[in-house]
């Protein structure tokens, strides 16, 4: 019994991925990942702390953004506004210096019709809670439209507090 049901969610899963692997889609497929995780001994160790009274690794966390579109090639007139104001975002609301440092990049792959933003952000979290963060990016956010094959603009929006993942130490 134990086997012919192992059998039957085999044949289930194999057919799933052959449909869908099969299936050719008219839409641009889009994921937006933004995460928020602790940084590495070897990323705190070339932080600049020097203005800091004993800061610590676990003062310091760092953000992952990554908006990856794929199937380019079904649409026309893609625009992209991925969020990009870090240092506006974090704020120093608190008079402490949020924003450390970070680096943006943009990378356009037309022979896999894909594209991809990324942001690998790093700053200073002493203090601030979960919700904090989140209420610090309620106005971020990023927005994909295009014009699909009927000649019909098509708007996504992705907000960033919303999709906000938090990843805790080990």
């Amino acid at each position: 019994m134990k086997i012919k049901r192992l059998f039957m969610i085999f044949v289930g899963m194999l057919t799933f991925f052959l449909v869908t692997a099969c299936s050719k889609s008219e839409e641009p497929i889009i994921n937006v990942q933004f995460k928020i995780s602790p940084i590495s001994a070897e990323e705190y160790g070339v932080i600049g702390t020097k203005e800091l009274n004993n800061p610590k690794q676990t003062d310091f966390q760092k953000i992952n953004y990554k908006l990856r579109i794929t199937n380019t090639n079904t649409i026309k007139n893609l625009k992209i506004h991925s969020y990009d104001d870090w240092k506006k975002a974090l704020g120093d609301t608190d008079d402490i210096k949020r924003y450390w440092f970070g680096n943006i990049m943009e990378e356009e792959r037309p022979t896999e019709n894909s594209i991809e933003h990324k942001a690998k952000i790093v700053f200073y979290a002493k203090g601030l809670s979960e919700k904090e963060l989140k209420a610090k990016f309620k106005n971020a956010h990023t927005t994909v439209s295009w014009t699909d094959k009927n000649n019909k603009k098509v708007n996504q929006q992705f907000q960033l507090s919303e999709i906000m993942e938090f990843k805790k130490t080990k």
